[in-house]
């Protein structure tokens, strides 16, 4: 199966996790596409002043990469500038929060998916 650019689903997002503004999510595969082994897989547009607030991820990991712009990455409390080119994983049990840092405009790739039940 192959999904252009222009039949990923587009959604526009507001106060994303208690988060400033609205954030472009383009989802290139769904919850109901990953064979229960995820949640999303999408490319995030972010302006400047816009965020996902701090939020913490229970039975999934989440992974942000960045693909232009700098991103300000809350990772455990703990604030980093992100450049394109780096990553950025927040593992089951931990919290992260994202922001569009400086003046230019920031997308992201994000990624969720399921942890295995621990045994």
């Amino acid at each position: 199966m192959i999904r252009r650019k222009d039949e990923a689903e587009v959604k526009v997002m507001h106060e994303v996790q208690k988060g400033n503004g609205d954030v472009v999510f383009h989802t290139f595969m769904t919850k109901d596409e990953a064979y229960g082994a995820g949640r999303t897989f999408a490319r995030v547009e972010f302006l400047p002043g816009t965020s996902i607030g701090v939020h913490g991820h229970h039975g999934e990991f989440e992974g942000y990469y960045v693909l232009k712009g700098q991103a300000l990455v809350t990772d455990n409390g703990t604030e980093s500038i992100l450049n394109p080119g780096d990553y950025h994983m927040c593992k089951d049990g931990d919290s992260h929060g994202i922001a569009c840092y400086g003046e230019e405009p920031m997308e992201i790739i994000a990624l969720i998916i399921n942890v295995p039940a621990r045994t």
